[in-house]
């Protein structure tokens, strides 16, 4: 069994953001690890009874190098949206914006981290619009860079 199929069968997926661990479906759906009690550790270390190991940065086999989006939001005030090299699609961008404005309604600042095998780049983001923060993740597919607010 892979990760994709596990998580079909196992966690509900939502139309609408939710807090917590999830990732964003290339078909922009969210799911909902909160749905069966679980983080991103708990996911982790239940896959590997599957077989289905981790990387050393948690890359979950199937899922981020598939195009899914990892995301987080609600850990003691943090929230962030982890992009590989893959550049989101439409349905993603639309399911982003929504996951930054329920993040903005409590915290208020969102950290993009685009991470690959050869580059890291991270931004906070705080006290600007959601479509600033969409702006600066459409640059960095086009430029290799966040942008700075």
């Amino acid at each position: 069994m892979d990760a994709q199929t596990w998580l079909e069968e196992n966690v509900t997926f939502e139309n609408k953001p939710v807090t917590g661990s999830t990732f964003i479906t290339p078909d922009g759906k969210f799911v909902n690890l909160n749905s069966i009690g679980f983080e991103h550790i708990d996911l982790v270390k239940k896959l590997e009874e599957y077989g289905i190991k981790t990387t050393e940065d948690e890359l979950i086999p199937g899922l981020q190098d598939n195009g899914w989006i990892r995301c987080n939001s609600g850990i003691k005030g943090y929230a962030y949206i982890e992009l590989r090299d893959i550049e989101p699609n439409n349905k993603q961008i639309i399911s982003i914006k929504n996951f930054i404005d329920l993040v903005f309604k409590s915290i208020n600042e969102i950290t993009i981290i685009f991470l690959t095998k050869y580059n890291y780049e991270e931004e906070i983001y705080s006290s600007i619009s959601t479509d600033q923060i969409l702006l600066s993740i459409k640059n960095l597919y086009t430029t290799g860079k966040l942008l700075k607010f």
